[in-house]
């Protein structure tokens, strides 16, 4: 389990700064743009994001699972003909992708309820090319068990956004709001092209490398390695169709199930805007709400999970050699498990109980306090799905690897369509908050539905201290933390100080409670990095001690 946590670990730390930046990127966006702006930087995104999942996303699960097993199996050539044949089919699709854009902008934006939209479009078209590269890449290196090159590109790609994202809507903010998101999304694209390069530059580098440490001299050669270079020769005979079509057999319900969730933001897109506008909100402030609920909101709730996306993104590897090799990998899984439950139910307690003032610090010059409220409600409503996002994508990663792709999707999918149920029900009657609402409803029901398709796989063996009850008991020691300083202390600081305080000191209650209640013992933080490092040398310091 620990070359998984060592590789979740370096992608979620990484990640985890990715997110830090592109949140606090969304901060001065606010301000400079306003509600409206984000609502319609926002509108951009669905469409975008269901185009690049065509262009591109299953492959990277795909190019992932392949990659690992021609590496088990010592086809080092095999798993770079994997990714150099991925390499040029998702360069047209990006192609063709981003050329619809361009193409369809107007019409698009009309249907989704604001116009305005369509120059915000060409700002983005570009990136769905770039993304493509950088999807095979971040497969591959995955495949490899390497998560750094992937972490590291997506700290590029965040800085990169922020200061030319910024610095292009500040720029074209003179000439009308609609240009001002074309500069933020033109950030976008050349954050993308930005971590492409740099992936580009490392894999040509190791690619020389590998070149020259694969040249044999022929004094060199025995019995055993002329068998060796048959048995290699044997993994090359695959020709580029072969390569595609394994890569999108595995691919393309990985893709399908990837693009439940974009289309029906798409979906979301034009029925909350239109479903507000019908309940007599005008075009722009119901573009404002829209915005609200899925630019600062959603940049918070999806911050947590890209640390348990990273759990499961170094998980699916090592399942998948497991299963190759006919070994039971429930350990694995129900660590991971365990700890993507835990680090959930952390996140949906902050994001829950200090709603009001996360959004008061962050947004006060770009929101209104009218908005602000309106925001807390949404985000305590939202908080909720970050638990079972976090347990689902560690149960989607264990069927990705047992070759049951196919079962995420449709449950996926059947979360999908309970979600726009409940959004045409709840949002006439409750407004922007019934649709939140679905959205919570719709990862319920998807996080049950893979749990159970995962048990005809794996069984984990949790045990129900460890998962249930010690989080539960320390949940309650968190809010009884929070309520103390709220409360008692919290009109004796200031809203930063006290806001900061008061989460640290909870989070550590609710941590303490953790291994005060048996949920997490000290001997599996071992594996964790830097964590494992510093009990190394407390470990070592009282040994030292003792002699």
């Amino acid at each position: 389990m620990s070359k998984v946590l060592r590789g979740a670990g370096a992608l979620a730390v990484c990640a985890l700064i990715a997110k830090m930046i592109g949140a606090l990127y969304r901060i001065p966006l606010t301000n400079i743009i306003g509600a409206e702006g984000i609502g319609l930087y926002q509108m951009v995104f669905p469409l975008y994001t269901a185009l690049l999942t065509v262009s591109s996303g299953g492959l990277p699960v795909a190019i992932s699972k392949i990659v690992s097993e021609r590496k088990s199996q010592g086809d080092e050539a095999g798993a770079r003909q994997v990714l150099f044949a991925s390499l040029m089919s998702l360069s047209i699709a990006g192609l063709i992708a981003g050329a619809a854009v361009v193409l369809f902008r107007d019409k698009i934006a009309v249907i989704q309820g604001n116009g305005k939209a369509a120059v915000p479009y060409l700002g983005i078209a570009p990136s769905l090319l770039f993304v493509a590269v950088i999807s095979c890449f971040r497969g591959y290196y995955q495949g490899t068990q390497n998560m750094l090159p992937s972490a590291l590109s997506q700290i590029i790609e965040q800085v990169v956004k922020l200061v030319a994202g910024l610095f292009f809507a500040r720029l074209f903010m003179s000439r009308s709001l609609e240009w001002a998101v074309f500069g933020a999304l033109l950030g976008v694209s050349l954050s993308e092209l930005a971590a492409m390069l740099f992936l580009l530059g490392r894999f040509f580098f190791t690619n020389l490398r590998y070149k020259k440490n694969s040249r044999i001299d022929a004094s060199q050669v025995n019995f055993e390695t002329a068998a060796d270079m048959g048995a290699a020769a044997s993994y090359r005979i695959r020709t580029r169709k072969e390569v595609l079509k394994e890569v999108y057999k595995s691919a393309i319900p990985v893709t399908l199930g990837s693009l439940v969730m974009p289309m029906t933001q798409v979906i979301d897109s034009i029925l909350v805007i239109n479903l507000l506008m019908g309940l007599g909100y005008g075009a722009a402030e119901a573009t404002q709400l829209f915005g609200l609920a899925t630019g600062p909101i959603n940049s918070l709730i999806n911050m947590p999970v890209v640390v348990t996306l990273s759990l499961s993104v170094a998980l699916l590897p090592k399942v998948s050699e497991c299963f190759i090799k006919n070994e039971n990998p429930s350990a694995d899984v129900s660590q991971t498990m365990k700890f993507g439950f835990i680090i959930g139910l952390l996140a949906t307690l902050i994001l829950c109980f200090y709603a009001r003032p996360i959004l008061a610090v962050l947004y006060s010059r770009g929101l209104s306090a009218e908005q602000i409220e309106a925001g807390a409600k949404l985000l305590k409503i939202g908080g909720i799905s970050v638990l079972y996002v976090s347990v689902l994508q560690v149960a989607t990663s264990v069927l990705q690897a047992a070759g049951a792709p196919h079962k995420p999707a449709l449950n996926l999918l059947y979360g999908a369509v309970l979600k726009v149920v409940f959004t045409l029900a709840l949002l006439p009657v409750f407004g922007i908050y019934g649709a939140m609402a679905g959205t919570v409803l719709c990862y319920a029901a998807t996080c049950l539905l893979d749990i159970k398709s995962m048990k005809k796989f794996v069984t984990p063996a949790l045990k129900f201290r460890e998962f249930l009850l010690a989080p539960v008991l320390s949940a309650a020691a968190f809010t009884g933390s929070y309520l103390l300083f709220t409360y008692v202390l919290g009109s004796y600081l200031p809203l930063k100080a006290g806001l900061i305080t008061s989460m640290v000191v909870s989070a550590l209650v609710f941590v303490g409670g953790l291994f005060l209640f048996g949920a997490v013992r000290i001997g599996e933080l071992g594996s964790v990095p830097a964590l494992g490092k510093f009990i190394g040398k407390l470990k070592s310091r009282k040994e030292k001690s003792r002699k």
